[in-house]
């Protein structure tokens, strides 16, 4: 957590939490977060209190899974939940519910992608120019090495259909594994990578959701 420009850990969370992103609950004014938490807890919608991380909202799907990078969309009076189960994580699958308190079932257009490129969620959907976009990652020889976009061409109860838009990556280093954007203050945010030896390594590779 960022607080007045300095790095902040929060209190209550001693689990692995990563790819949070930001989702604005409309019928409720609230800005909630929704972490990747496949490691240990299904995907849950949480609020942040002072440094503490509570969890919201644990979100009821079809049956128990656990969700590599998930993403929450809302459109049109539905709820799409986008994500990877942890054992499948080049298949990416679609659930739809009419509210958060509704049980999400697998949408019929199931799976979306079925690729390491393109299947691993990269951030929210993002609007531009009144076209909505899927942002991606390319996992197809390096892990997170640049950015994917399909422009989402119909999205509804029964259908779900994109086109692939355009890819970008950096030169000089691995990425962009991620995109965000803030609209209200235009700002885009990315992150790139490089590949260093490391002593801890080895003690990483013991838990692969580290």
């Amino acid at each position: 957590m960022i607080e007045n420009d300095k790095l902040k850990t929060l209190n209550n969370i001693n689990n692995h939490i990563s790819f949070p992103s930001v989702f604005y609950l409309k019928e409720k004014k609230l800005d909630l977060i929704f972490p990747e938490t496949a490691s240990w807890h299904e995907p849950s919608l949480f609020r942040l209190s002072g440094k503490n991380l509570n969890i919201y909202k644990k979100l009821k799907l079809d049956k128990k899974r656990f969700l590599l990078d998930p993403i929450l969309f809302e459109s049109k009076g539905y709820f799409y939940l986008f994500g990877n189960n942890r054992k499948l994580p080049n298949v990416l699958s679609l659930w739809i519910s009419k509210s958060l308190n509704d049980s999400f079932k697998l949408h019929p257009s199931s799976p979306i992608i079925i690729s390491p490129t393109g299947s691993r969620m990269a951030g929210q959907i993002i609007k531009i120019q009144n076209k909505i976009y899927r942002i991606s990652q390319d996992n197809a020889f390096k892990y997170g090495n640049g950015l994917i976009f399909h422009k989402i061409v119909k999205i509804s109860k029964n259908q779900y259909k994109e086109v692939f838009a355009n890819k970008i990556n950096f030169k000089d280093k691995f990425g962009p594994h991620t995109l965000s954007i803030n609209h209200d203050q235009k700002i885009i945010v990315t992150d790139y990578y490089e590949e260093k030896f490391s002593i801890m390594s080895s003690f990483v590779k013991l838990n692969p959701f580290w």
